[in-house]
């Protein structure tokens, strides 16, 4: 099982679902989106309150199908 900020649909993996859900709130604004998604704020907050590539790689060191 996995604990991770990534795992976002929460089925204990981290896996092609959960990179759907993050590329599904892409540059999203919505703070409810933010609070799921925004998973790495990159270096020096450059990344901070953006879905962005820091989130998708963050996921991605993650990834545990």
């Amino acid at each position: 099982s996995v604990n991770s900020v990534a795992d976002f649909n929460g089925d204990g993996k981290i896996d092609i679902f959960d990179v759907s859900r993050l590329f599904s709130k892409w540059n999203s604004t919505i703070s409810s989106d933010l609070l799921e998604a925004d998973i790495n704020a990159g270096p020096g907050n450059i990344s901070l309150n953006k879905i962005d590539i820091f989130d998708a790689n963050k996921l991605m060191a993650n990834w545990r199908p």
